[in-house]
């Protein structure tokens, strides 16, 4: 139940942002609906996977001199990305899944509607890319992104802050 309200919550503070930046406000029942198929989603997440502790690492990268590091063998990695294009209301989120050797498992790209900052950007594609883990699943053992307060805040949340506790 306090998962819902939480989700009640979040969608009146999005409704107040996509009002900010004069996007159009869905009906409140798709609020709703939107709430009930996240709630489902981490319920499946939740079932497929198990445990519910964070990725054994998350790694801020420097995006200018990063490039791609091997893992231990039988880990997957989860590099993620995302762009954010204010004057256009949206985001581009994407993905790829790895394993010690390289190999791509599976990757995504989506194009997601709304007036996001980077951080929020970044912590959309990490869920998206647990979905796509999900769909697989398989268990992610490290999520590395260029985000640096997202990969911060999964390391130590800051109460308060305009991201909250994700």
């Amino acid at each position: 139940m306090l998962d819902l309200l939480c989700g009640d919550f979040w969608c009146i503070w999005r409704r107040r942002n996509q009002r900010i930046c004069n996007q159009n406000t869905p009906p409140l029942q798709v609020n709703w609906d939107t709430i009930s198929l996240w709630l489902q989603e981490y319920q499946s997440y939740r079932s497929n996977v198990g445990d519910l502790s964070p990725p054994q690492q998350l790694i801020q990268r420097d995006s200018v001199q990063s490039k791609w590091t091997p893992l231990a063998a039988g880990k997957l990695k989860l590099n993620i990305d995302a762009s954010v294009i204010p004057k256009l209301y949206f985001v581009g989120i994407g993905g790829v899944i790895r394993d010690h050797l390289g190999v791509v498992h599976r990757a995504l790209a989506n194009k997601v509607a709304g007036c996001f900052s980077p951080e929020v950007a970044e912590l959309l594609a990490i869920r998206e890319g647990f979905n796509m883990a999900n769909q697989l699943q398989i268990c992610v053992d490290e999520v590395v992104g260029d985000a640096t307060s997202s990969v911060a805040l999964e390391q130590e949340p800051q109460p308060g802050s305009y991201l909250g506790d994700m």
